[in-house]
């Protein structure tokens, strides 16, 4: 058995606890709370996805000629200046991408009459679109400027002839920012029972009409974020704009209805979380008669959108959705600080928090955080950690009063904050997607990464999170990780935080003036996600562990800083990462031509001797056919790696995991040899080919060769058959842990000696194999290499 250790203990210091002991509650919160309503209505993060059904509130129009002139959108009115407003919210972490996403469709069925208005990411390929609501009426556009907060009022107002369209915001503090004005065009109408109107999704023009079922077709790229209102109004009076103040004081928290009591309202709709909010509008609530419905039940409440209120109001800093604190072995809590700022004709009002998980119950009953002074508080917490432990759901803050001031939707929570380190074979598994229907169902796992990098884009580098299992899917590697641990029975908040690089080695990550690799990019990456990871899983061999010294003196550089390696150690791990983290070893990948055997036993030597934790293998899956080392994303290689680091997390985490089996021994009898194999989780071995076995060499005193001889699954022991005759006496056999080498561009043989690798079964595998059978046991340690004289 292995035991991790903790980095960053004193010497002689041990991990209190026995792996898979529950952790302890703490005192905290007691009873439930109703969640069912907020302060706002919040998208899901898996509306980013195109290749998903995307959520919206969809509002089909039942428009009357009589009763309403047709004119809904923007018409050429003879009554007032009209506007489209949305008070929302879009975190950084969401808009730090290349996407477009979609907040207004409206269509008739005439494909000249439609309104939309989306939002266009940071990464976006042309600068003039990065960070900007664009606005498309008939064949016009309107742009506003770059939108820096993330809370902020959007508003799409025609000029006084009532034939062009500009595009402000306003931000928390009623500041406005103009965007310019649109080419000239006509009158907007929703003329029929064809036409439809939608928040949160695009859903096409005249080829996608609202369906029978109420449900738009190819709706995609849908709002992420938060909406607390939105709304069409006109201003009562020809040529003459809805008042800025107005404007002003919607985003800067005051009563929407009341701030548009001077106006015309078309349609108004303020959005609370409760049902009463999505229910069909009716004339008493300022719309007009038309069916309201969430499409998918993912729509929920949302947190307070800018202030609170108009005075005497509170502004939290919110987490990022899926954000983790993370925790070291052995730990039982987390001291988790809040802050956030507020009218400052409260300061010297104390400020107090609730904390509540997702179902509703309570995780920190209410909490002093202090008083407010000079407009702002700041007090921290102990959150409780448990490995049935969820999100925290709402985080909920008063004045001492219990009458709610303002809260925070957005789920984080303290568990495993997981960093992957490595080069192209984890960068290709956490990223590539290949099987687009495996989507995990796991919703406790969040990814923190960069945009991808652009040509002539400022973007690259820009944080982003997102949280599985709520239909946003990053890859087959990051589903499986997420999908393996909630077969563990993992129930805590878990945050993949990779650092890999393609084509690059520790040697340049190591030493600042290489240029290969960057370890700004790493620390700017724990700046911006936390430095507390609570352990590093590494699988990391091909190039670059014995270019300044020694397999091992590389890896104690890398995690210490300290040994005799010979090159330039600007920075370690350690010196990175929050004390309690610990480092595991996944053990090499499978290289067609062998090449990671050079690093392979002297990384698990070095690992075995200091104490720190190795894996199971994870040179069993299949490798592509236009190289010698990357996983084949087209089979289940991505898939593998992912299930196999996330048990190398568990192991260094407490939680049980299956122990490696491995050959203990081999008998000679003529023309047979028994091998037999340890199987340590009581399950029975098992190969996909069990009568074509590959790995296996034997040496009669030719040198080592894989041929003459079959290899076979016997009961829960391994039968050699020589082709013909007896094996002569000491005859060598060996295991090859790297598997059998072959062509580079051999898929067939790929395929073949993949399927003739060695399982034990284990019922706790997502991928139906077991744990791989592998090596030995050498002096108390598990070893990659096998061989035995007969």
């Amino acid at each position: 058995m292995f035991v991790g250790v903790r980095i960053g203990m004193s010497p002689g210091a041990t991990t209190p606890g026995a792996p898979g002991d529950p952790v302890p509650p703490l005192p905290g919160g007691s009873g439930t709370v109703d969640l069912s309503s907020g302060a706002s209505l919040a998208f899901p993060e898996g509306n980013l996805e195109q290749d998903l059904a995307g959520s919206q509130l969809a509002l089909q129009t039942t428009w009357s000629a009589a009763a309403d002139g047709n004119n809904l959108f923007f018409p050429l009115s003879a009554d007032g200046v009209t506007a489209f407003f949305a008070h929302l919210r879009l975190p950084m972490e969401l808009r730090n991408t290349s996407n477009r996403f979609a907040l207004v469709s409206g269509f008739s069925d005439s494909s000249s009459d439609f309104f939309t208005l989306s939002y266009f990411g940071a990464a976006q390929g042309t600068p003039g679109l990065r960070n900007r609501m664009v606005a498309g009426v008939r064949t016009q556009t309107a742009s506003s400027l770059e939108i820096t907060e993330e809370d902020f009022l959007i508003v799409a107002t025609t000029g006084a002839s009532a034939t062009q369209l500009r595009l402000d915001w306003y931000g928390p503090d009623g500041s406005r920012h103009a965007g310019g004005l649109s080419g000239s065009f006509g009158p907007v109408n929703i003329s029929s029972t064809d036409g439809f109107f939608t928040l949160g999704a695009n859903a096409g023009v005249a080829a996608d009409p609202m369906p029978a079922d109420g449900y738009p077709d190819n709706v995609a790229l849908g709002w992420p974020g938060e909406i607390r209102a939105c709304g069409f109004v006109k201003s009562g009076e020809p040529g003459v704009p809805i008042p800025e103040a107005v404007w002003q004081e919607i985003a800067t928290g005051d009563d929407v209805a009341a701030a548009l009591s001077g106006t015309v309202p078309l349609f108004l709709r303020v959005f609370d979380g409760t049902a009463a909010s999505l229910a069909a509008p009716g004339p008493g609530d300022m719309t007009h008669a038309s069916t309201a419905w969430p499409l998918v039940a993912s729509l929920r409440p949302g947190g307070s959108v800018g202030r609170s209120a108009l005075s005497g109001w509170l502004r939290p800093d919110r987490h990022a959705d899926g954000f983790v604190y993370g925790i070291a072995a052995g730990e039982t809590s987390r001291e988790v600080t809040l802050a956030g700022t507020a009218d400052a004709a409260l300061d010297g009002q104390a400020v107090r928090v609730r904390l509540v998980y997702e179902d509703g119950t309570i995780a920190v009953d209410w909490t002093s955080l202090g008083t407010i002074s000079g407009g702002a508080f700041s007090g921290t917490v102990s959150v409780p950690y448990g490995l049935d432990r969820g999100w925290i759901g709402a985080t909920q803050y008063d004045l001492g009063d219990g009458e709610i001031v303002a809260e925070d939707r957005d789920r984080w929570g303290v568990g495993w904050k997981i960093m992957p380190l490595g080069q192209s074979q984890l960068a290709v598994h956490m990223l590539k997607i290949t099987h687009r229907g495996r989507k995990t169902s796991n919703a406790l796992v969040s990814y923190a990464h960069e945009n991808p990098r652009m040509v002539n884009s400022p973007a690259s580098l820009l944080p982003s999170l997102h949280r599985l299992g709520r239909g946003w899917t990053l890859s087959d590697g990051a589903s499986a990780f997420a999908d393996q641990l909630a077969a563990l029975g993992v129930g805590c908040p878990v945050m993949i935080l990779p650092d890999a690089v393609d084509g690059t080695g520790p040697d340049s990550l190591l030493d600042d003036s290489s240029g290969a690799r960057n370890w700004s990019e790493l620390s700017g990456r724990l700046a911006a996600f936390g430095h507390d990871v609570s352990c590093v899983v590494m699988n990391w061999a091909t190039q670059g562990w014995s270019t300044r010294g020694s397999v091992a003196e590389t890896l104690e550089a890398l995690i210490y800083g300290t040994g005799s390696y010979g090159g330039t150690v600007d920075h370690c791990l350690n010196d990175e990462l929050r004390a309690g983290w610990q480092f595991g070893l996944s053990p090499a990948t499978r290289h067609a031509q062998g090449n990671h055997e050079y690093a392979r036993q002297p990384q698990i030597d070095y690992a075995n001797a200091a104490g720190l934790s190795v894996g199971l293998p994870v040179s069993d899956y299949a490798i592509t056919t236009l190289d010698d080392v990357h996983p084949d994303g087209n089979k289940t290689g991505n898939i593998t790696m992912g299930a196999r680091l996330a048990l190398l997390a568990a192991q260094m985490m407490g939680v049980a995991t299956p122990a490696k089996p491995h050959f203990t021994g081999a008998m000679r009898a003529g023309g047979t040899i028994a091998v037999s194999v340890s199987l340590p989780n009581g399950g029975s071995l098992y190969s996909p080919a069990p009568t074509a076995l590959t790995g296996f060499q034997v040496d009669e005193g030719s040198g080592w060769t894989g041929a003459g001889f079959t290899a076979a699954i016997n009961g829960n022991a391994v039968l050699l058959t020589r082709d013909s005759g007896a094996f002569p006496a000491g005859t060598q056999l060996r295991y090859l842990a790297n598997g059998e080498t072959r062509n580079g561009l051999d898929g067939t043989d790929e395929d073949r000696i993949v399927s003739g690798m060695l399982y034990e079964t284990w019922a706790g595998d997502i991928l139906g194999l077991g744990v791989p059978v592998l090596g030995s046991v050498s002096g108390g340690a598990w070893v990659s290499g096998w061989s035995a004289v007969t």
